[in-house]
């Protein structure tokens, strides 16, 4: 693979099979378009599984007609809770579909939030009956993916750099933004549609106990890694030492209350070319070696990690592809995130700090410049302290 995915051809058959009967019914009652359709145009479901992000099953749902054809323009995305026992406040389709929502409707009444593109969100079914776990549907978004963070297989470097402008103009927006003014003020701090009405957890929420966001964080990871341990095993002790590590040099001030996406890379965002931002090779713009004006980016995915906090977690992890060894570009540990294939980023693509001084213009927020950020953005996949300032 070159690292560019066609979102209309990743799909596979269903590893996790739905009830598609039951899936129908629903959609045939919810989903206005489908129900505009109606039954007699609608007759069955035609349902594949994504290969790429996981960790909430999503899957392709196409409605047919009567010859078992695709209907058109009636194909969206299912996301749901996987099956079985999971973490608490993990896996929380509720939530993403909270923060979609608002942003849609920003999106939609023209003040601000069509810098952050999201799929339309169509239904939330909180009911485990139609397909074993709640889900949500949104529309479907055709476009490509990038999942190579060098970018190898785009045509120059002018691609390459436009790609990571537009990651880092949408991540600024996302900070930029109010969540207040989207009706997000207490995202995730207890309120019930947004956290099954179990209450806050550390780092779910924008105030707890005074501990500040990335305290919060830190903690919130330090339990679910503990409560991950199966049976009597003990702890790694490079993650022990991690922890504590991270305990001892966390940030003494840090903005907070700001809309944070929590999982925000490069393969989470859908772009609208596979040579990066703008219709390059159609219209006026038909040199396919010159990326055409405009970000191009169509859709920013995966919000499960979202809430209120500190903006420079979600920084620091796109940054991580400057830290890795090189062994993680080609499925090496840590696999989580990739590289960069060699010991320097390709031409084209930003230096670190480059791409932190755009993510400042564009947010208006301050350089982060501290040492922690970028192991507390993911502890999961980290192996050891990584000590830089932008």
């Amino acid at each position: 693979m070159d690292g560019r995915i066609d979102t209309a051809a990743i799909t596979t058959p269903p590893r996790l099979a739905l009830d598609a009967d039951a899936l129908l019914a629903y959609v045939s009652r919810h989903v206005p378009a489908v129900r505009r359709a109606g039954r007699r145009k609608v007759r069955s479901l035609i349902v594949s599984q994504f290969g790429h992000g996981q960790s909430n099953p999503t899957y392709k749902v196409t409605c047919a007609d009567a010859s078992g054809a695709p209907v058109p323009n009636l194909t969206f995305v299912l996301r749901k809770k996987p099956p079985g026992k999971i973490l608490r406040s993990a896996h929380a389709v509720e939530r993403e579909h909270a923060v979609q929502s608002a942003l849609g409707a920003l999106r939609r009444n023209g003040t601000g939030g069509g810098d952050v593109p999201v799929p339309t969100m169509l239904a939330l079914c909180e009911d485990p009956s139609v397909v074993g776990t709640p889900f949500y549907l949104m529309s479907f978004v055709p476009g490509h993916v990038f999942t190579k963070p060098g970018l190898d297989a785009l045509p120059s470097p002018a691609h390459r750099r436009a790609v990571y402008d537009a990651m880092a103009d949408t991540l600024g927006a996302l900070h930029r933004i109010d969540p207040r003014r989207i009706g997000l003020g207490s995202f995730g701090s207890g309120v019930k549609s947004l956290s099954s009405g179990r209450g806050s957890s550390p780092g779910s929420g924008p105030g707890s106990g005074g501990a500040s966001w990335s305290e919060r964080q830190l903690e919130r990871w330090a339990r679910q890694y503990s409560l991950s341990l199966v049976g009597d095993a003990d702890p790694e002790p490079v993650v022990t030492a991690l922890i504590e590590w991270l305990r001892a040099n966390r940030p003494i001030a840090e903005p907070g209350g700001k809309l944070v996406h929590g999982d925000f890379r490069l393969d989470n965002i859908v772009f609208e070319s596979p040579v990066g931002p703008g219709p390059a090779g159609t219209g006026k713009h038909k040199d396919k070696d010159k990326p055409a004006p405009g970000r191009g980016v169509l859709a920013v995915l995966d919000w499960e990690l979202s809430t209120l906090g500190a903006p420079y977690g979600d920084v620091a992890y796109c940054c991580m592809p400057y830290h890795l060894p090189p062994a993680a570009a080609s499925g090496g540990a840590p696999a989580a995130y990739p590289a960069f294939a060699g010991s320097i980023p390709p031409s084209g693509v930003p230096t670190e700090a480059e791409f932190v001084h755009r993510w400042c213009v564009a947010s208006g927020l301050p350089n982060p410049r501290t040492r922690t950020e970028r192991v507390a953005g993911d502890p999961r996949g980290a192996k050891k302290p990584v000590r830089s300032s932008y």
